[in-house]
């Protein structure tokens, strides 16, 4: 239903967030909604996602020393303001606030602080990672998932019902969190 990413890919991949299977944009209705997830309004207004058809969400904190204008938007992007909490904004009442417009499902296609904050929140109920024959990374890149996090491999959470697809060249794995099961909205 819906897409999320951080204000750090959103700045870093400049990405548009739409549907294009085979590279070409199509009238499938999903996702219905983007949502940024800026707690300082630092994505410029030139960011692509804003500019693509359909539904942007733009989540910031209120009072953020450092917000910037959330000016010159177009009238498809929705400005939703929420106290600060862990990972920059209150990630539950967000989640909550996607529940109530009827968005059951809600994809995080990053970054690292984003999905770590969600699932420090316990906020996470499936991942599906996809393992490219790529490397990519250095010293000073950040991993795909940041976070508290456990100190130990044995205190790491491991996914149940754990599943793997070849998709081409790539690998899907699917996996559930412990205590969680998937929602499809009914």
């Amino acid at each position: 239903d819906a897409v999320m990413i951080g204000s750090g890919t959103a700045l870093a991949d400049d990405p548009r967030l739409t549907a294009r299977p085979g590279g070409e944009l199509t009238d499938i209705p999903r996702p219905r909604l983007r949502v940024l997830v800026d707690t300082s309004g630092q994505v410029p207004p030139s960011a692509r996602m804003f500019w693509e058809p359909g539904a942007v969400l733009v989540a910031y904190a209120i009072r953020s020393e450092d917000a910037g204008p959330l000016i010159g938007l177009p009238d498809n992007v929705e400005k939703l303001e929420l106290p600060s909490g862990y990972g920059g904004i209150d990630l539950v009442m967000l989640i909550d606030e996607l529940g109530t417009r009827g968005l059951g499902t809600v994809v995080v296609e990053g970054g690292g602080r984003l999905i770590g904050s969600l699932i420090d929140l316990d906020l996470v109920d499936k991942v599906e990672a996809y393992i490219a024959p790529v490397v990519i990374g250095g010293a000073e890149s950040p991993g795909p998932v940041a976070g508290d996090g456990a100190e130990r491999l044995r205190d790491a959470p491991r996914l149940e019902r754990v599943t793997t697809q070849s998709l081409g060249p790539d690998t899907l794995i699917t996996g559930y969190v412990p205590g969680h099961t998937d929602h499809i909205p009914g």
